[in-house]
């Protein structure tokens, strides 16, 4: 008998601008975020198209460091999707499920 993978499966998105980075309801589980040459930030937003709606998580981002956050539990739900509002970051990549 085949065995069975148990859970979700996580998948990744990145940017490098602004950027709708999930087009659908899900949970925010992780994130990496790679500072540009100054101090810069992310505003994550519950929504699929536009930096407006709720934000649901802010992260700021010293100049040429990165940044690395898990999400405990069940992660930050987003109903309508996620998009990136990005200032002096290089790129975020995100873990979601």
């Amino acid at each position: 008998m085949p065995s069975r993978i148990v859970g979700v499966d996580v998948k990744t998105a990145t940017a490098t601008a602004d950027a709708a980075l999930v087009a659908h309801p899900c949970r925010l589980r992780g994130l990496i975020v790679a500072g540009g040459s100054s101090d810069g930030s992310v505003v994550f937003y519950d929504h699929a198209s536009a930096a407006s709606g709720t934000a649901i998580l802010t992260i700021a981002v010293n100049a040429n460091t990165n940044e690395t956050l898990n999400i405990p539990d069940q992660g930050v739900y987003a109903s309508n999707g996620v998009y990136a509002d990005i200032t002096n970051i290089d790129r975020v990549t995100v873990f979601f499920c």
